[in-house]
């Protein structure tokens, strides 16, 4: 079975979008291939602070990642993307992503509002990954 790939879209990429991606990874496995982007990012920043140490108490390193802003990926190379709000969806579509494509979450931003939303936050995004995955069979988002 060939790996799909996805690519997981939030709006300054250094939040929820590197933890969604770092959780999707964990939950499927070589099954995908997970990549982040923000729809309003600028290039090569790091996770938050608060982001890397949530996702280091749950066993998971992201402290490597740097963001990267959508108008810099070649959207052709996904099977499909994961839009953390029903905004970001909408910003994909106008952007010319196949809306069968676009699996959308209701994750809010946790940016600068401390460690505890941040980890709210991450619990959030991995249970609605568990969700949006407890049908599928790999073949399918």
């Amino acid at each position: 079975m060939v790996a799909r790939r996805i690519l997981v879209v939030c709006s300054g990429n250094t939040c929820r979008s590197p933890m969604a991606a770092a959780l999707l990874q964990r939950l499927r496995g070589h099954a995908v291939e997970v990549e982040s982007a923000g729809i309003d990012s600028g290039e090569g920043l790091p996770a938050t602070k608060e982001a890397v140490s949530v996702m280091k108490d749950m066993g998971i390193d992201i402290s490597r990642h740097h963001s990267r802003d959508i108008a810099n990926v070649d959207l052709a190379g996904f099977d499909f993307f994961l839009a953390m709000t029903t905004t970001i969806a909408e910003q994909l579509r106008q952007s010319g992503v196949d809306v069968a494509k676009i699996k959308q979450m209701n994750v809010s931003d946790p940016y600068h509002k401390g460690i505890d939303v941040y980890r709210s936050t991450a619990n959030d995004i991995e249970n609605q990954l568990r969700r949006l995955f407890a049908d599928s069979s790999g073949d399918h988002f």
